[in-house]
């Protein structure tokens, strides 16, 4: 079942930056970076129970070629992204800022 995805104004803003810091590495490279965000988005529009629980109904998906992942919360008619964060970063601050989206 196809749900509707909401992405949050903060995890566009995530991914945002996450791309302008990648394409002041290496050009192009944070169009990449945003072209890969397609594949996780879309399956978790496919399937959101699928991915393992980062913390209550917060769930995660990895990114496969970026050190990044996706965390949502799924209801039965639709996905809600809250942020795409960078796997090495403090855990502490993670949840921080996952607390404070959801």
């Amino acid at each position: 079942m196809r749900r509707e995805l909401v992405v949050r104004p903060e995890a566009s803003a995530d991914a945002m930056e996450a791309s302008r810091w990648y394409d002041e590495r290496v050009n192009g490279l944070g169009t990449r970076f945003l072209n890969q965000l397609n594949t996780p988005m879309s399956s978790i529009r496919q399937s959101p129970s699928s991915y393992p629980v980062y913390r209550g109904e917060i769930r995660r998906i990895r990114m496969a070629r970026f050190p990044y992942a996706v965390f949502f919360a799924a209801a039965e008619s639709r996905v809600v992204v809250l942020g795409i964060f960078h796997l090495y970063r403090d855990p502490r601050l993670l949840r921080k800022m996952l607390r404070q989206r959801k």
